[in-house]
């Protein structure tokens, strides 16, 4: 059967459109959140996040209320311009960029916040104005990471459909983007059509999507170091000792510390963590320094502001997977409620898909429904760096690589570092844009680039 193009064509448009909107938004408010801070700012990040978990019907239905003929902004362009954006391919527009604005601002502040501040510092000295230094310095530094948000989102904007045909309809050849499209096509018992329209669709997005990852995950040579790791320990029992002697420097955003059972590899996390404090040397984290012995310097493991994921997930049984992954976000005496709702963990709920567990128990959970809920914990505090030791070891193996998909797609969307310990090739394989191989407490191989 012939295809009719139109609506691939109308999908780029809009979605063309909606990337240039937040290319300069989403760049405008990352930089904002990243650089300065004011009362009012994680409320800000939470607000701007909320379409990322809001149901798309009701993302449409508050567009519905702002832009229709009676809503506040609708009226006002109806009165003083003529201009009615309902049923439009510009509210399609409009629906996609704020789809898709979470998926800008937030790599964008994950990678300006990543901007070696001391280069900067340098830069005012130098007598560079604060907009001259952020077109010649930082933009040109967080380059890679606003890139890689302004494709997923064009990929999301590619596939936006809830919202929009609330606000846009679907109208051939004026609003009936290719979603809308493949959806029609199902009502109307089009199956040929409608696989066509899903397969096109698919190749455009898993080409967007690769082309993302390979920006992310991008080697480069003199990159800033976010994790600066000189330490010694030795631990006695029993009669026997173990002396760990390690020196690490990680520059990539995934780091993969790889050996046998005893090797060290668990005792290094705890070390990084403050959860075991080292007999000499140092630890830097983003440029902050967690311990030195001069001068002397060592923050508690709450301060360290670390997300750590344990094998055995250490999931509190007392409470259910919502508290958990509140648990961190709550610093006062009492847990969190049970039915209290924060949109932080809304975020993560629905990220790793648990948001139908949110009162169950840890007893209650599969095993990777508590590795989800572990990882969204660590996760929801928005640490510098994500800890994990060997996560997925207790999973059968088709589990396994399901679970390393959603971790992989969560750390691109939000720009934390990560430093994984394991055993297992496939882990290596996944994330190992830098491989550290741990013999018996001593580095044994560089660092893989």
């Amino acid at each position: 059967m012939s295809l009719d193009w139109t609506a691939l064509w109308l999908s780029l448009k809009v979605a063309g459109w909606a990337t240039a909107i937040n290319l300069v938004l989403g760049v405008s408010l990352g930089a904002l959140l990243a650089r300065y801070r004011f009362p009012g700012r994680e409320l800000l990040d939470t607000v701007l996040t909320l379409p990322m978990v809001l149901p798309p019907t009701v993302l449409g239905y508050y567009l519905l209320v702002l832009i229709g003929r009676n809503g506040p902004l609708g009226a006002w362009l109806q009165e003083h311009a003529g201009i009615n954006l309902v049923f439009t391919w510009q509210a399609a527009v409009i629906a996609a960029a704020v789809a898709s604005l979470p998926l800008v601002f937030k790599p964008a502040r994950a990678a300006f916040e990543d901007v070696d501040g001391q280069l900067e510092q340098a830069a005012r000295t130098l007598g560079v104005p604060e907009f001259a230094l952020f077109l010649r310095v930082s933009l040109p530094l967080a380059w890679r990471g606003i890139l890689a948000g302004l494709l997923l989102a064009f990929a999301r904007s590619m596939g936006e459909f809830g919202a929009t045909l609330m606000v846009a309809g679907s109208i051939p050849g004026r609003t009936q983007t290719l979603s809308i499209a493949i959806y029609e096509a199902v009502q109307a018992g089009q199956d040929e059509k409608a696989n066509l329209l899903v397969i096109l669709t698919s190749v455009v997005c898993i080409v967007i999507l690769l082309a993302a990852a390979r920006l992310v995950g991008g080697r480069r040579r003199g990159r800033t170091m976010w994790l600066e790791l000189d330490v010694d320990k030795r631990l006695e029992a029993g009669g026997q000792r173990f002396d760990l002697q390690l020196r690490l420097e990680c520059s990539t955003p995934q780091v993969v510390v790889f050996g046998p059972s005893g090797a060290g590899k668990s005792l290094t996390l705890k070390l990084i963590a403050g959860l075991l404090r080292p007999d000499r040397g140092h630890v830097v984290l983003g440029g902050r320094t967690l311990f030195a012995e001069h001068p002397r310097v060592d923050l508690p493991p709450q301060q360290r502001n670390i997300g750590y994921v344990f094998q055995d997930y250490a999931l509190f049984p007392h409470l259910t997977v919502r508290q958990n992954v509140a648990f961190g976000l709550h610093r006062g005496w009492l847990n969190p409620p049970r039915r209290a709702h924060d949109a932080r963990v809304d975020q993560w709920l629905h990220a790793f898909r648990i948001e139908q567990l949110g009162q169950m128990y840890p007893a209650q959970l599969s095993g990777g429904q508590r590795q989800r809920t572990a990882l969204a914990r660590a996760l929801v505090t928005t640490p510098d760096a994500l800890l994990l030791d060997e996560p997925f070891a207790a999973l059968d193996h088709g589990l396994r690589q399901h679970l390393r998909q959603e971790l992989q797609a969560a750390l691109t969307a939000t720009g934390i570092p990560l430093l994984l310990i394991s055993h297992d090739p496939a882990d290596v394989a996944m994330f190992g844009h830098q491989v550290v191989e741990l013999q018996d407490g001593r580095l044994k191989t560089a660092p893989l680039t």
